[in-house]
């Protein structure tokens, strides 16, 4: 027991000078010298100092006794035992190592796991690992790969080609000041935007846009430019309308897929009616009617649905898209902006559950 304590007061610094042996005979001898034999009361009386003030600082430090027969982790602490000129000791304790069930739940959740790893400064001559090279694919399994990718194109084709789709309009027109107006009084369509939403998913599948150069008032008046953002040059070098049906028909015939049973998509125009009669009247006036598609002879108008379904009126645009707690999006009066935001109304619409069907048609003329 003696040599115990001795053992452990010396290795904390906590035995008094009167407690060594004072003469190196004594060590070379291995005999125990008197002043080390008469002090073992008072390395007694010490230790039991410190033990007396270890239980009294148990409180301070959350020293808990472990109960005979448990399982569950404890915290292990380390003492410094620091020397008086009293004799007496004082004990602080540090926690050295905390339970491994509270280091789990102090670690943060950031959805990644540590790596064990050495400390800072270890490691430096490691050498870092070379990413392996592919190996190199043999020829039956290129073919698979590609063969799946062919089925999921095959697959998507399936889906999107021979169904319906619907084709959103917002045409731009020569317009002038009401007195500058011309004794004529006939617009001309100079810019035709498309945009092809999918009726399944509400998304926009294609779109088309053209300027149209106009022939019976080839200039724009400074009202048009100022209301529409186009300009003189923009028309001037573009196809006339006759030109820009044609474009249509082709744009129409290569742009959707069919079905797998070799079924054409369908088609569903939708746009304003005044969209939709200036478009054949002007087609009328110019002798256009065969180079009209047959797809734009009929239109669903949203305003007009909206109204039936609701008993709301809208007048614009800019009120219809705040029916649906969306503001317009880019520069008003163009004809490819309007036309985006209006289909934005139809994917609301899609979605809320309305129900769009034709609402006007010009098949019996205008």
């Amino acid at each position: 027991l003696e040599r115990a304590l001795l053992q452990f007061l010396r290795a904390n610094n906590a035995l008094p000078d009167s407690g060594r042996p004072s003469s190196s005979k004594h060590k070379k001898s291995g005999k125990r010298g008197n002043s080390a034999t008469d002090n073992s009361q008072e390395l007694i009386e010490t230790s039991c100092e410190v033990l007396r003030t270890m239980w009294k600082n148990r409180a301070s430090d959350e020293i808990k006794p472990v109960p005979v027969g448990s399982s569950e982790p404890q915290e292990t602490t380390l003492v410094e035992v620091t020397p008086t000129k009293n004799n007496t000791a004082t004990v602080r304790s540090k926690w050295l190592k905390q339970p491994k069930q509270q280091e789990k739940e102090d670690e943060p959740d950031d959805g990644k796991k540590k790596r064990k790893g050495k400390g800072k400064g270890k490691g430096k001559n490691r050498q870092e690992r070379k990413p392996r090279k592919p190996r190199p694919k043999f020829e039956e399994e290129e073919e698979s790969e590609e063969s799946e990718t062919e089925e999921k194109e095959a697959s998507t084709n399936e889906q999107s080609g021979g169904g319906v789709y619907f084709l959103v309009i917002d045409l731009e027109a020569t317009t002038w000041e009401p007195k500058d107006w011309p004794p004529e009084g006939k617009q001309e369509i100079i810019e035709f935007p498309i945009v092809a939403v999918d009726s399944l998913s509400g998304d926009v599948y294609k779109t088309f846009h053209a300027f149209v150069r106009p022939t019976q008032n080839p200039k724009l008046s400074p009202f048009c430019t100022k209301l529409t953002t186009i300009q003189q040059y923009q028309v001037e070098n573009c196809g006339t309308l006759q030109t820009v049906l044609a474009d249509i028909h082709m744009w129409l015939k290569n742009s959707f897929p069919q079905s797998a049973a070799g079924d054409p998509p369908t088609f569903m125009l939708v746009c304003d009616d005044w969209d939709g009669e200036q478009l054949y009247e002007e087609c009328c006036r110019k002798d256009l009617e065969d180079d009209i598609p047959a797809e734009f002879l009929q239109w669903a108008c949203l305003k007009d649905l909206y109204k039936d379904q609701t008993t709301k009126e809208v007048k614009n645009l800019t009120q219809f898209l705040g029916e649906f707690g969306m503001k317009f999006k880019g520069t008003r009066h163009r004809g490819l902006d309007d036309t985006n935001n209006l289909a934005r109304v139809l994917a609301s619409m899609l979605d809320d559950g309305y129900e769009i069907h034709t609402t006007s048609a010009m098949i019996d003329g205008f």
